[in-house]
């Protein structure tokens, strides 16, 4: 799936929202997206004017803040590019997005992103991805429950 630089952006941050203590601030960056300044600031901008992400009066000047986060037009917006349940817990999302992101290729940044949020999540996940590279939802719950074929010892 080939994602714009409004996209990729809007998707970090509902990778952000989905974390139980999201810092947008620290994670979404034009560094991490692997943006521009210039290419952030107009995504940014369009994501506001779009009503897609939440804003506070600043954060134009400085980038985004802790009080931005996407909107409910926002989340509804990622949940149907991705083919998101809205009923899933935050982690099977992570996983629905890098499923169809690793496809690409090209957006090695956001997978890197996902992996480090599915850690922070809940540590098992480190042991996993030692093992296993695939984000298939089905791989990772397969993996985690005990009533497959993985042994628990």
């Amino acid at each position: 799936m080939k994602l714009d630089i409004k996209q990729k952006f809007l998707t970090a941050m509902y990778l952000e929202y989905q974390k139980d203590d999201p810092n947008y601030k620290e994670n979404v960056t034009p560094e991490k997206l692997h943006i521009s300044k210039e290419q952030f600031q107009s995504a940014l901008s369009k994501l506001d004017n779009e009503e897609l992400i939440g804003h506070d009066a600043m954060f134009g000047l400085f980038g985004v803040s802790d009080t931005n986060k996407p909107t409910l037009k926002g989340i509804e917006f990622i949940e149907k590019l991705f083919r998101i349940e809205s009923s899933d817990i935050g982690v099977t999302k992570m996983c629905c997005i890098g499923e169809e992101l690793e496809n690409d290729g090209n957006h090695n940044e956001l997978l890197g992103y996902i992996r480090q949020a599915m850690i922070e999540q809940d540590p098992f996940y480190q042991e996993y991805f030692k093992e296993c590279s695939s984000f298939s939802k089905y791989s990772v719950s397969s993996y985690k429950n005990p009533f497959f074929s993985r042994s628990e010892g």
